[in-house]
């Protein structure tokens, strides 16, 4: 009986790693231009990746992987160094996914 408490309690806590592990998620890449990587998606679902910042926006189309993954490149699309920016994924299937990132700290202009 006490097993079968221990493998309930193993499956209660170990169920909420496994749905987070199929949520779409975005992160950004560090490379020359801005580049995202989307996670949980359906596999080749088609999506949508919109990214905007202080008022300019990219979009690009792109298919994620039999894994549900995929990388996309926004060349067009800058962030200047103390400006915030969002980026959000829409697929084909109804997933969604939103990265914010707020504008670093940045030094107040010098007044004369």
């Amino acid at each position: 009986m006490r097993i079968l408490l221990v493998i309930g309690a193993c499956i209660a806590l170990l169920t909420p790693v496994f749905a987070s592990a199929t949520t779409p998620r975005l992160t950004t890449l560090p490379r020359a231009t801005f580049t995202v990587r989307g996670v949980g998606f359906a596999p080749s679902e088609r999506v949508r990746v919109v990214a905007s910042s202080s008022g300019i926006s990219a979009t690009r189309r792109t298919t994620a992987g039999a894994a549900g993954g995929f990388t996309v490149s926004l060349p067009t699309f800058t962030v200047e160094s103390c400006s915030g920016f969002v980026v959000r994924a829409f697929g084909a299937t109804g997933d969604r996914a939103t990265l914010h990132r707020l504008p670093p700290e940045c030094p107040q202009p010098l007044t004369p």
